[in-house]
């Protein structure tokens, strides 16, 4: 029984929920740089409603990329699913009704606080497109990530839903700074994307999966990544057009350029197999959590 427990926290990989929480935080700095008083039942109740939607679309994930996972021998720590379910430690019955478990959660939890709480009706809107897109991203009849889509919508999920949320929950209403705000968040996102699929191609091209990666292949991947950095550090700095401080603007494009100098030589370590894949998505998921951080300081 133990063993199956832990199995099961580790095909949820609960080290990703750590994007979800500074999401969330992050459209709760940007209100109360509008002046907005936090409301921190609000806050901890969108926590628990993001906690469980992430959840929902992990065990998705991982149910739908069983063989991929399966045949996948670049796995890192943020990459290359759990590899719980090929290993045997909880069987794909059980990693969808998991999913179907959290999915319902998500949903039940916050039609109740949107009640209780009184949010904003584009709230649970916004939470029940972000579920959607979150499972279709894996499953079918749209299987986006098998299509060439998944990356844009995983971009808009958690680079803006998430954040947008949060938001308008801690503000009570929409405000056009918040989409400004995100720009660079959802760039950031993207590149994310592309760096944690670059282990997997020998095991996602087979199994028909057609993601950005496996469409362009690695020299291309690198190079479009390295572009989608700078169009990052472009975004911020427009940002200032758009309402946000000089401070924020300065602070984010030197993250962005930051990130283009430690990602190339990264880049250029693995390509002589100095370095493992782990460096490349350790960095990914750091520059984001980074870019966030440094975005909700400087507002």
């Amino acid at each position: 029984m133990l063993g199956k427990l832990v199995a099961s926290i580790q095909l949820l990989r609960p080290v990703f929920l750590l994007g979800g929480l500074t999401m969330n935080l992050f459209g709760a700095a940007l209100a109360y740089h509008m002046d907005s008083k936090i409301d921190w039942t609000s806050l901890i109740c969108f926590q628990l409603v993001i906690v469980v939607l992430q959840l929902a679309g992990h065990a998705a994930n991982d149910y739908a990329d069983f063989e991929t996972d399966a045949a996948n021998r670049n796995r890192t720590w943020f990459s290359g699913g759990s590899g719980i379910l090929p290993a045997g430690g909880v069987s794909r019955k059980g990693a969808i009704r998991l999913c179907a478990a959290f999915a319902a959660t998500t949903i039940l939890a916050s039609s109740v606080f949107t009640i209780m709480l009184g949010w904003n009706i584009g709230v649970l809107i916004l939470i029940i497109a972000g579920l959607g897109m979150s499972l279709q991203y894996s499953l079918g009849p749209l299987k986006l990530s098998y299509r060439g889509l998944g990356e844009i919508f995983m971009m808009l999920i958690y680079g803006s839903v998430c954040a947008d949320a949060a938001f308008i929950i801690q503000h009570g209403t929409w405000d056009n700074l918040a989409l400004v705000a995100t720009a660079p968040l959802m760039v950031q996102v993207l590149t994310l994307m592309l760096l944690t699929e670059y282990p997997d191609i020998e095991a996602d091209s087979p199994a028909g999966k057609k993601n950005l990666v496996v469409r362009m292949g690695r020299d291309k991947t690198r190079l479009i990544a390295m572009i989608v950095i700078i169009v990052g550090a472009v975004v911020s700095v427009l940002g200032v057009f758009g309402g946000i401080s000089e401070l924020n603007v300065v602070a984010v494009a030197l993250t962005f350029a930051v990130e283009a100098a430690v990602i190339t030589v990264i880049l250029r370590m693995l390509r002589s197999a100095r370095l493992g894949y782990n460096w490349l998505t350790s960095a990914s998921i750091g520059f984001l959590v980074l870019i966030i951080l440094v975005s909700a300081l400087t507002f």
